[in-house]
């Protein structure tokens, strides 16, 4: 099995699938632990970018030591037939195949306006979503959703973001 996407839905589920197929070895001997390949693949350097380095540094190392196999900086190339080829050169088959990247900024921000972008291709807000930072504003530009990096302002650690993040309104 192949989850595409290290974000919050693609961990959930396939760490959800991956307890599922172990527990399942319990109730059924002749399925052999070797039958069992799961395979998160994220094109980032990590996983659940929602939350901070550590804790997706922990999922990480408790999934592998759960027999998971995690592809970090890998994007998914091909998959014909069941036969998974990532750009880091690795090659599996899998019978499952789960889509779960999340949406991104829009290139149209990135290619074709001179408004600040992160290394990601969104566009930089500050914490009252106007565009540009502290020290250099955009003058009457304001920025939100899928294509506004805004800045985490939680000091309380949280278990799991929330499914619906909450959000400042919009307005001048």
């Amino acid at each position: 099995m192949t989850f595409v996407g290290g974000g919050v839905s693609g961990v959930e589920g396939f760490g959800e699938l991956l307890s599922l197929a172990t527990s399942l070895q319990k109730s059924y001997p002749e399925l052999s632990p070797a039958e069992l390949n799961f395979h998160l693949v994220e094109a980032r350097d990590r996983i659940l970018p929602e939350v901070s380095d550590r804790p997706g540094r922990w999922v990480v190392r408790s999934l592998e030591k759960r027999g998971a196999r995690v592809h970090l900086n890998a994007e998914l190339l091909s998959a014909r037939n069941g036969h998974v080829v990532l750009s880091t050169g690795a090659e599996f088959d899998s019978e499952l195949i789960v889509w779960t990247v999340g949406n991104g900024a829009n290139p149209m921000v990135r290619s074709h306006s001179d408004l600040p972008i992160d290394q990601s291709g969104m566009l930089v807000v500050r914490a009252d979503l106007r565009v540009g930072t502290d020290a250099a504003p955009v003058p009457d530009a304001w920025g939100a959703g899928d294509d506004a990096a805004v800045p985490e302002l939680t000091t309380v650690p949280t278990p799991v973001p929330t499914a619906v993040p909450p959000g400042v309104p919009v307005h001048a």
